[in-house]
């Protein structure tokens, strides 16, 4: 982005949205950036470069699912939420 990075964004985002989930993809895969993303409220990390099959993990834990063959699975409960939030 310019002008801002990932983890500058996450802080603005979870300022406004709290309830948002941020999961940061990088090239760098640097625990001390990660700790400084994890702090802004970022729920997770994925590094750039990662097999599409390993991006499905990340994401479905974030949402509080997991993945069995292939296909998402979620307690009925986790599958709808609230009304949409309005920006």
């Amino acid at each position: 982005m310019q002008g801002i990075d990932g983890i500058e964004t996450t802080r603005r985002l979870k300022r406004i949205l709290p309830g948002v989930h941020v999961i940061i993809l990088s090239v760098f895969d640097d625990k001390e950036l990660m700790a400084e993303a994890a702090e802004a409220g970022a729920a997770g990390h994925v590094t750039k470069g990662v097999a599409g099959s390993q991006l499905c993990a990340p994401v479905l834990s974030v949402c509080g699912m997991s993945s069995r063959n292939g296909l998402a699975t979620a307690p009925p409960w986790r599958r709808l939420r609230g009304p949409p939030v309005s920006p």
